[in-house]
């Protein structure tokens, strides 16, 4: 019986009416007739409040290529997202920013089991120290060697800057999809701040803040920024009438800006964050396969006299019976950027940063009110040293060339870890054997995996941008990297296995060579209608598994998992029209990855035994295409659009791991080729506006509404049926009063106005059902901002 409904499927479109409609669009917009109307050069001023055209889409500066230039002009597929639109739209957690990003998946199942993934490439809930992040994560340029170092709110932000495909010739960690390159708001040397609280549905309580100002006129100034936000959650445990996925989050940052000179500016960055569930991060059934054995399970436990709480069958029933213990997370990190101009226009830079990340679990892993396993999850302390020393040619040259050094330095302690109840009972009908065996190899036994990763990274990489004519420019990096890894693993089964060694130990050594490169022609029609190219190879390093198959004897080799490498082509166009009131940008892609990261089904030769293990699968292939909009309708609205099409899969994966649905002990190995991996929607999009009428003197009104759509995915590395995700759509509504020249903003909104049901990912299976993370409900409040 399967408790979820699956839509009917849509009839499948392929990708030839997108690709001929982007080129149609292409080329209507390049035509004179409707070029000409945008053929104004752009003023000199990169900011809102045009001196030409107040009614003109607000010219955003970047700085994605570490030079300071307008977004339209830099030849990349890329997003741009400014604090203020964040604030204003209710957006404090990186997984909401995937509402306003095309092409782009960020699954959180909890800190540690979270990814972010770009064109379908890089999405994930394999847990494993050794697996880097496809795309690249950078706060004010300090890459993060863990995706959960991301997991903190979005508190006083300048901008986001999300850049699609390979990016390493200019960032410091080679990636093979993109990077998301976040930058906080600097100290001031003149004094301002801000306040903010936010009261909502289901406990939601939050406050952001931030000063800042002179310590020293002209020479050093500081700031200070902190958040607190807590929220009740709106899951119910009927076994303690309690709240499971409870969370509170708090953080503080302090800055101080040193300018002692014209030629020199010194920036220095401290921070700490925590990020808290109480009760746990708990998942929800999801759906229950024919050959599923939980509700089986659980009657057993009744007809034995136990009290074995029912589990809904509902997937939005918004209820659970994990009961969890916790689960923390805490990190700091201090860095130092310093900014030296050297004369003739020469600039040299270097940025030294060093973070730590520490996560704890105390999970439930039996998802019901019986302790069964009791105990704990996956745990691991994160400590990086960075430094990256940058040299930038003067700006207006013919030729303006970039040149780096970066090193990573990267240890972790890891542990896996799973605690059984006392009850041999209990566990006899959990697991399936007799209570004899389920007494002398499980009841009050621990079975642990403890292993210390280390990485060393060290690069150079340089990038070059020719101006060969006044419209043409043509640009060229390479990258050459060299990383050593290596790996101490212990297990310890604790006396749960008959045949295998209780203690066992390995370690292995890791190392290679790696080159990335990146050409592009950027060729500027008109005045505000650019084109440009690209073609790049990244690589993602190989890496050593800290999860090794279970069932079988501990291999070193089984532990070594290939680099994934990523070649990848982009075609595009960035333009402005009638008078620079609406911005139009697209492009095409199309990436082929070689040994794409991820599980695979590995039997073992001597036992037969099947088990998944981190490995590569030969090729995948993602292409499609990508739009953004941006219109200044009139000077009292604004309507931004972004639209994405996907077309992702394995063009050769014969090892893939079984599904739940067709695994026997016939069918242990299933063949992927054709079929798109996991966390892939064919078609998302987004579409907001933005409204502002004024009311009287120094009041004015406004709505901000959007919408936002992502069709249906795999939810799991297996791609089984019953861990589907379908297609949803979500609105969100503000409506508010700005006062005093907008110093005070009053604001009540509505996430999920029409209260839709969706999964944001799925979670496990647990005797075959599976479980998932129900995305938010209905949540209503009220904002009040204020500026000094």
């Amino acid at each position: 019986m399967i408790f979820k409904v699956l839509p009917p499927q849509r009839p499948r479109l392929g990708a030839r009416p997108v690709l001929s409609g982007f080129v149609l669009a292409a080329a209507l917009l390049s035509t004179p007739a409707v070029a000409q109307t945008a053929a104004t050069t752009a003023p000199s001023s990169e900011t809102a409040g045009d001196a030409e055209n107040k009614d003109a889409v607000e010219e955003v500066v970047v700085t994605a290529r570490h030079r300071t230039e307008k977004a339209q002009d830099v030849p990349i597929p890329m997003t741009v997202l400014s604090g203020a639109s964040l604030e204003a739209e209710g957006i404090h957690s990186v997984q909401e920013l995937q509402q306003k990003l095309p092409s782009t998946n960020i699954i959180v199942n909890s800190p540690r089991m979270s990814s972010y993934a770009i064109r379908g490439i890089g999405a994930s809930t394999i847990a494993n120290e050794g697996l880097e992040s496809a795309t690249g994560l950078y706060v004010d340029g300090v890459y993060l060697g863990k995706t959960g170092m991301a997991i903190s709110d979005l508190n006083d932000i300048d901008q986001v800057e999300v850049l699609r495909g390979p990016q390493g010739t200019l960032f410091g960690k080679n990636t093979t999809t993109g990077a998301f390159n976040f930058t906080t708001r600097k100290p001031t040397f003149t004094p301002e701040a801000s306040a903010e609280i936010t009261g909502g549905s289901y406990g939601d309580a939050e406050f952001r803040g931030a000063a800042s100002g002179p310590i020293s006129e002209d020479v050093l100034a500081g700031r200070l920024s902190v958040y607190r936000t807590e929220h009740e959650g709106y899951l119910d445990d009927p076994a303690t009438g309690k709240h499971p996925n409870r969370r509170l989050r708090e953080g503080v940052r302090t800055q101080l800006l040193g300018e002692p000179n014209d030629d020199l500016t010194l920036r220095l960055i401290a921070e700490y964050h925590r990020d808290n569930y109480p009760l746990g991060y708990a998942p929800t059934l999801y759906s229950l396969p024919p050959n599923a054995t939980l509700y089986s399970k659980l009657a057993a436990m009744r007809a034995a006299g136990y009290n074995a709480l029912p589990i809904s069958s509902d997937p939005y029933s918004f209820s659970t019976t994990a009961t969890h213990a916790g689960q923390d997370t805490n990190q700091r990190a201090i860095s130092l950027q310093a900014d030296w101009q050297l004369g003739k226009g020469y600039q040299l830079t270097s940025i030294s940063a060093y973070r730590y990340w520490d996560f704890s679990p105390h999970n439930d892993s039996d998802f019901m009110n019986l302790n069964v396993i009791t105990c704990c999850g996956m745990g691991d302390r994160d400590e990086q040293v960075t430094q990256e020393i940058r040299l930038a040619s003067p700006k207006g040259e013919v030729v303006e060339s970039t040149y780096g050094l970066y090193y990573f330095r990267q240890t972790q302690r890891a542990y896996i870890d799973s605690v059984y109840g006392n009850d041999p009972t209990l566990i006899s009908i959990w697991l399936g054997v007799s209570q004899s065996v389920a007494a002398r190899y499980y009841a009050g036994r621990e079975t642990r995996i403890d292993s210390n990763l280390s990485t060393d990274s060290y690069a150079g990489f340089t990038q070059h941008d020719w101006h060969a004519t006044d419209r043409l420019t043509l640009t060229a990096g390479v990258r050459e990297t060299f990383e050593a890894k290596s790996i101490d693993l212990t297990r310890n089964l604790g006396g749960t296995s008959a045949t295998l060694l209780d203690v066992q130990s390995v370690s292995k050594d890791l190392s290679a060579w790696s080159l990335g490169t990146n050409l592009a022609a950027n060729y500027k029609l008109y005045d505000n209608f650019n084109l440009y190219s690209s073609y790049a190879r990244g690589e993602k390093s190989g890496t050593l598994s800290n999860s090794p198959a279970s069932g079988v004897a501990l291999n070193a080799d089984q532990l070594v998992v290939k680099p994934e490498k990523a070649n990848d082509v982009e075609v595009g166009f960035k333009s402005q029209l009638l008078d620079r009131q609406v911005q139009f940008n697209g492009n095409l892609f199309y990436a082929l990855i070689h040994d794409y990261q991820t599980n695979v089904t590995s039997i073992d030769p001597t036992t037969g035994v099947a088990g998944w293990r981190l490995a590569n699968a030969p090729w995948l292939r993602s292409q499609g295409a990508e739009l953004e909009a941006n219109a200044q309708v009139t000077k009292k609205l604004k309507i931004a659009l972004t639209g994405a099409y996907n077309d992702a899969e394995f063009r050769s994966f014969h090892s893939a791991p079984c599904p739940t649905e067709v695994s026997n002990a016939s069918t242990k190995v299933c063949d992927y080729t054709g079929k798109s991996p996991m966390g892939v929607s064919r078609w998302n999009g987004n579409v907001s506006g933005y409204y502002t009428e004024h009311l009287r003197d120094d009041v004015d009104g406004y709505i901000n509404a959007s919408y936002t759509y992502r069709s249906g995915y795999a939810g799991s590395i297996d791609l089984s049926q019953y861990g589907h995700i379908s297609g949803y759509g979500i609105t969100n509504l503000t409506v508010g009063t700005k006062l005093n020249d907008g110093k005070v903003d009053l604001s009540l909104w509505a996430r999920n106005l029409f209260n839709t049901h969706y999964y944001s990912a799925m979670g496990l299976t647990v005797a075959g059902a599976w479980f998932g993370y129900v995305g938010d409900p209905l949540t209503v409040g009220a904002t009040a901002r204020i500026h000094f």
